[in-house]
């Protein structure tokens, strides 16, 4: 048996992880997520389009091959992941919605705006596209370095030589481990007019010069602001391959100088009198899911007005919103841009891998290390082609000896024992080595005619050329920059003759307020007991009856009026204080929605029960005025409302007994003198100046306002009289509801003031008929406006006008509404218009 010798090595698991941690987030950054600031290209990309330039000749002149070929030998050769990962790299290089220039030319389905799928690898075919052509020449002129594959079989470049200012052009983006890149795409030509104009003035020149020899440039910052100033009137902003308008234009030169912002785009839009037209989409927007989202809205009321949706797009986008009549086309539009990715932020993050590390940038490391990359590809290449030249030459100075002494040559090879000889014998007489000797002994006789002999003369002579020519350029920095200039010049000929800007640029303030948005119409907010809330249009009430429809076994809890641009007060059970926008609950196209739930809305605590909404006052006007809180208990607690002015969502108004509930919350001048009118379920009522009651902290419980007559008893309504009101009470009317529908009108005179915390007196004669009071609301008499909105438990609307109610004294029973409620049907709140 043979005994085996284990050995522990103890190491410490947080070093271990640190260690780790760090070398994986270093491959991804470096070999997976981040591109090149030099070609603009990540490891996988870089290998797709080297494989089909190099190895399988790709080109945009040849037929197209199978995506299937070219994924399987990438994966062979030179990126040992997934197939998938590949493809989808493919697809996207090849996809004109977001590259501005694609790199791939495919034929068959590769996906679309809409978000459809491209069609499968087996199925597409590809080749290269011209201009990504122009990233790969000279590879073969030893222009960048080379690594080995990842088995050491083949060699595989570090960079491509690009010609192209790929990563300014086309972009890029992608997330690493613990940074992401993001850099918009450009316009060719202005790119092209930045670079030359980098490299035509003296001052940048000189400085490229520097950056390229040292990697660093020691300039005044009231110079690099000049140069980037005069960069902004070039290369003015991104422009995306989906066209659009940028709306924050004067934000760009502060992104292009920082590295980092955000760009706003809004989509084209032509506005008709009865229709909006949609012709371009922000950058990678779904047009499919756009298309759905506004539907989505308009179904649910979010956006009104809109009759119908048609894709009419082709080639190019068409997406027409037709519009109801009476319409705004304009408010419409704003929802649109407010609720919809119509408008879309492109949050820019230059970073890209410099020397083996990632960097954040700005345009002019952009651009100066694209053109320090460029002085170093032609001298690399202008060194190759020197070293390729004078190993010629030094062959043709062997060839033009040869001919020169063409007989004596002869003579030597004939007499020669063999071919080691014959080279000994030609090396010693005419001073040549074994280069030359070999080239000569492979010359052809064809060449020793006088016309080839004339060609080899030209040759040599025209190689001696080029050397000094290469020399020249390497030895002259502003050679080397007017090759570069050409080399810009000859794509502006072949690539941006028809190229125009495809995003416009503006100055717009996208920062909607919604109140523009949304037309400040009347509605009346519904609340149910599960809390659901409901908003509809005050004119699709008309008619008495009209049921609103509830979820099962709901029932409605309390209805107020109020405007569209108004804000909400919600107040729960436990004392709470919650705001929502009344613009921001779904207004019900008729009364078969069922509302929204209020959890959708507002964070509530899961125990909180909304009791009260009230309509926000202005805060600039909080200063002015005291919250009064009332409870079913009686207690009263006065505040100053500054108290709340900067509140959050859930914040506490007032402290509750376990066994009280929060009922009532006015909002009083502190200027004037008010009068707080409490009603209970008993039918008792208390009238007391509201100045009994002291100003105290926001966490006080308040003192006792009306003291019940039992247990069973509690406040069911409270209203606020001012002074004048009791100065002229004659002209006032006490308007009393109760749960079975009865309405009683009395003047108000006949309604004494007395001191809080009495039991007070009976505000109206109650019977098993008439039910009980649930309401009280003080009326100017013969008032044209004093209509009436009652709500039943089961979402009835009944509509009354408080005109056709006969005046009664304080003991009677009121009159019944004309509208019969049904069995189990009680009034549960109501709403004065």
């Amino acid at each position: 048996m043979i005994e085996r010798k284990s050995k522990t090595i103890k190491n410490d698991i947080v070093d271990i992880m640190k260690h780790n941690y760090i070398d994986y987030a270093m491959s991804v950054i470096i070999g997976r997520s981040l591109p090149d600031i030099r070609d603009g290209l990540k490891p996988v990309q870089r290998r797709i389009l080297y494989d089909m330039y190099h190895d399988l000749h790709n080109t945009h002149e040849k037929p197209y091959k199978k995506s299937a070929r070219i994924v399987g030998d990438v994966i062979g050769k030179y990126h040992p992941h997934g197939d998938a990962a590949v493809y989808d790299t493919i697809v996207r290089m090849a996809q004109d919605f977001v590259f501005r220039y694609p790199l791939i030319d495919g034929q068959g389905n590769f996906g679309s705006i809409d978000g459809d799928s491209p069609a499968a690898m087996r199925y597409t075919e590809i080749r290269m596209t011209k201009i990504a052509e122009e990233m790969l020449k000279d590879i073969d002129k030893d222009t960048v370095d080379f690594i080995p594959n990842y088995d050491g079989s083949l060699k595989e470049p570090t960079v491509l030589p690009t010609k192209l200012p790929n990563l300014l052009i086309n972009g890029t983006n992608g997330i690493a481990v613990g940074m992401a890149t993001n850099i918009p795409p450009h316009n060719l030509k202005e790119v092209i007019k930045a670079c030359l104009y980098l490299l035509k003035n003296e001052r940048s020149k000189s400085y490229l010069k520097e950056f390229y020899e040292t990697n660093s440039v020691k300039v005044s910052d009231d110079i690099i602001n000049q140069i980037h100033n005069k960069i902004m009137t070039i290369l003015k902003a991104p422009d995306f391959p989906t066209g659009g308008i940028i709306i924050n234009s004067k934000d760009i030169p502060k992104i292009y100088r920082n590295g980092t912002g955000s760009i706003k785009i809004k989509a084209k839009i032509e506005v008709n009198k009865d229709q909006i037209i949609i012709t371009e989409l922000p950058y990678m927007v779904n047009k499919s899911d756009l298309i759905i989202k506004i539907a989505d809205l308009s179904k649910s009321n979010k956006i009104q007005g809109i009759a119908d949706i048609k894709d009419e797009s082709t080639k190019d986008i068409r997406i027409v919103i037709k519009l109801r009549k009476k319409t705004d086309p304009n408010i419409v539009l704003n929802q649109l841009y407010k609720y919809t990715q119509l408008t879309t932020t492109f949050s820019c993050n230059f970073v890209g891998i410099y020397k083996n590390k990632p960097y954040q940038l700005n345009i002019l490391d952009l651009l100066f290390n694209f053109l320090s990359f460029r002085l170093d590809i032609i001298n690399r290449r202008t060194q190759f082609l020197l070293r390729k030249n004078q190993n010629k030459l030094h062959k043709l100075k062997g060839l033009k000896i040869a001919v020169e002494n063409i007989d004596n040559f002869v003579k030597i090879i004939k007499t020669a024992k063999n071919t080691t000889d014959a080279t000994q014998k030609l090396m010693k007489k005419y001073k040549l080595d074994d280069i030359q000797v070999n080239e000569i002994l492979n010359m052809r006789l064809q060449r020793l005619t006088s016309l080839e002999i004339e060609k080899l003369l030209n040759e040599y002579q025209e190689t001696k050329e080029n050397i000094q020519t290469y020399k020249e350029i390497l030895n002259s920095y502003d050679k080397q920059i007017e090759l570069i200039i050409n080399e810009l010049h000859d794509l502006q000929k072949n690539y941006c003759k028809n190229d125009k800007r495809l995003t416009k640029l503006e100055d717009e303030d996208i920062s909607f307020d919604i109140k523009n948005l949304i037309p400040d119409n009347p509605v009346i907010i519904i609340y149910t007991d599960d809390g659901f809330i409901k908003k509809e249009n005050i004119s699709k009430v008309t008619k008495t009856g009209k049921t609103t429809n509830l979820q099962k076994n709901d029932s409605a809890k309390f209805i107020i009026n109020t405007t569209n641009h108004k804000k909400l007060l919600l107040f729960t059970d436990t004392g709470k204080l919650y705001y929502l926008n009344v613009y921001d609950i779904p207004e019900t196209g008729s009364g078969n929605s069922k509302g929204t739930h209020i959890s959708n809305l507002i964070k509530l605590n899961t125990n909180d029960k909304i009791v009260l909404i009230r309509t926000q006052i202005h805060e600039n006007e909080y200063s002015n005025y005291d919250m009064v809180c009332i409870t079913e208990k009686g207690l009263v607690k006065r505040t100053s409302l500054e108290e709340y002015k900067n509140s959050k969502n859930g914040s506490l108004v007032l402290k509750l007994n376990s066994d009280d509930k929060l009922l009532k919350v006015f909002f009083i001048n502190k200027q004037e003198e008010n009068y707080l009118l409490m009603l209970s379920k008993q039918s008792k009522y208390i009238i007391f100046n509201i100045n009994q009651v002291r100003t105290v902290a926001r966490l006080a419980k308040g003192v006792v306002g009306m003291l019940l007559n039992n247990e069973n008893d509690k406040i069911v309504d409270c209203a606020i009289i001012t002074k004048p009101m009791l100065e002229n009470p004659n002209e006032y009317l006490l308007c009393t509801i109760t749960n079975k529908g009865f309405i009683k009108l009395t003047p108000l005179e006949e309604y004494s003031v007395q001191n809080r915390k009495t039991k007070g007196s009976y505000v109206m004669k109650v019977t098993n008929k008439t039910g009980e009071p649930i309401l009280v609301q003080i009326l100017a008499k013969n008032s044209k406006t004093n209509n009436c909105i009652l709500i039943t438990n089961t979402g009835q609307l009944i509509k009354i006008d408080i005109n056709n109610i006969s005046v009664t004294n304080r003991v009677s029973t009121g009159q019944p509404i004309e509208y019969k409620l049904e069995h189990n049907n009680y009034i549960v709140s109501a709403t004065f218009l």
